[in-house]
């Protein structure tokens, strides 16, 4: 059966009012359609979700999120062998952690979908374990890139310290 139900505004744009507090809904434009057996949900300006206790997404397939722009999917959350995953779906398109440091916006990560996720940070990196090598090379390249003739590496351990400078390796112990 086809039906169709048309709720008009009144003069506040009230389509459903509750006066029991159980629903109240204020709205220029709201439609819920079947579209080929998925509910949808159409709203033509900013829909702002607001409460005191939790929102909670909930989907029961591997709890995949799509994030759509204009119908286009760009990314996703997802499950996967008990992992959280952050998908881009941009080909190449990089991954990218934003922040706000003392007042400045800053790029703090990013990952560089076309270079098979490398990884550039924008300050620096601190590891509480190793730096593993697992690709067939046996090297490790620490290279910089500034223009500088000057740049060098330091290693510091407890036991002492080594200087790598351009054409040079210097020791001192602690």
């Amino acid at each position: 059966i086809d039906s169709t139900l048309l709720l008009s505004p009144d003069g506040n744009n009230d389509l459903i009012k509750s006066t029991g507090g159980v629903l109240y809904l204020k709205s220029n434009e709201l439609s819920i359609q079947d579209n080929a057996g998925n509910q949808k949900l159409a709203i033509d300006t900013n829909i702002l979700l607001d409460t005191a206790g939790i929102i909670v997404l909930d989907a029961d397939n591997a709890g995949v999120i799509q994030l759509k722009d204009g119908g286009g999917h760009y990314g996703s959350f997802f499950t996967s062998s008990d992992s959280f995953n952050i998908q881009s779906n941009i080909s190449d398109g990089d991954i990218i952690f934003k922040g706000n440091d003392g007042g400045s916006a800053i790029t703090a990560l990013t990952l560089d979908m076309s270079a098979a996720g490398k990884a550039t940070f924008n300050a620096g990196a601190t590891f509480g374990g190793t730096i593993d090598q697992t690709s067939p090379s046996a090297f490790i390249t620490i290279e910089s890139t500034s223009a500088s003739q000057n740049s060098q590496l330091n290693i510091t351990s407890t036991v002492g310290t080594w200087l790598i400078g351009q054409n040079s390796l210097q020791a001192s112990t602690g």
